[in-house]
């Protein structure tokens, strides 16, 4: 007798969207050159402009930065920004750009323009400093560089992460160097002398040690043998609780001048020659 095989059908494979019931909530966009003063700006559920950001995309217009803007097409006929409101407005202030790349999206309600805005805002990780310098130091910015090089001199790396040769205040240290490269070299040594072998180096510490080095009288620097022998011996970890402390005291958080003033209180703690300086930034 032969023995006859029978084979079913093949089992239905279960899709991945399925099996853990994804949705889609809409259409996919088409994209269109749309007249830039043709679009429109929903404030129901936009957020506030910052003039600051719409200045900085203005003066320096990128096409490849500025890619596509999201728009709602409503059944008025109207063009709505869902996200691009930025790079909109930054278009509007400039007299050579008319026409830009939107992909623009047919969506029933306010309702779903709201959602989808919430979802590319939601979804998007914001750049982080670290990511910034980076690609600040890519596109050769002449602070970020020389931030970059005094932060290998001191045997660390710019990247996120608690270890102490991680270093994450390359914005605090950017921005010093950009504002007075000078005396931001003058005062890294000192830095990095007080922060060996292993400690953190922080934002607050960068921006202390140079706010007050801008600050001191004429001849005097805390790069000299006495200022600098004298800030190790205190330590960082003193100074950082009166930078703290200081803060706290006057409020307005850690900007330079508590910076700078938790330093110096810091610095001539049971000192009876003062550090001397021409600003009384402890007022």
């Amino acid at each position: 007798m032969t023995e006859m095989l029978i084979v079913g059908a093949e089992p239905r494979v279960m899709s991945k969207e399925e099996r853990y019931k994804w949705i889609t909530v809409d259409q996919p966009g088409s994209f269109h050159m749309l007249n830039k003063h043709a679009l429109k700006v929903d404030h129901t559920y936009q957020r506030e402009s910052s003039e600051k950001k719409i200045l900085e995309i203005a003066a320096e217009w990128s096409w490849a930065g500025f890619g596509t803007c999201s728009v709602a097409l409503r059944q008025d006929g109207e063009w709505y920004v869902i996200d691009g409101q930025h790079r909109v407005l930054a278009a509007l202030k400039r007299g050579d750009i008319t026409m830009l790349p939107c992909m623009v999206f047919e969506l029933d309600t306010i309702a779903e323009e709201a959602r989808a805005f919430l979802k590319s805002n939601t979804n998007r990780k914001p750049v982080t400093m670290v990511q910034k310098f980076k690609a600040l130091i890519t596109k050769k910015d002449h602070a970020a560089v020389v931030a970059n090089d005094l932060v290998i001199m001191s045997g660390r790396t710019v990247q996120a992460g608690s270890s102490a040769r991680a270093f994450t205040a390359a914005h605090a240290l950017h921005t010093c160097v950009e504002e007075d490269e000078a005396a931001m070299r003058r005062v890294w040594p000192v830095i990095v002398e007080l922060c060996q072998p292993d400690l953190r180096i922080s934002g607050q510490l960068i921006n202390g040690m140079f706010y007050l080095e801008r600050h001191l009288g004429p001849g005097v620097s805390l790069s000299s043998t006495h200022w600098r022998r004298r800030i190790v011996q205190v330590g960082v970890q003193a100074i950082e609780d009166s930078i703290t402390n200081t803060a706290n005291l006057y409020g307005g958080g850690k900007g330079y001048r508590n910076c700078a003033m938790g330093l110096i209180h810091a610095i001539n703690k049971g000192l009876r020659n003062h550090l001397p300086h021409t600003v009384k930034i402890d007022q």
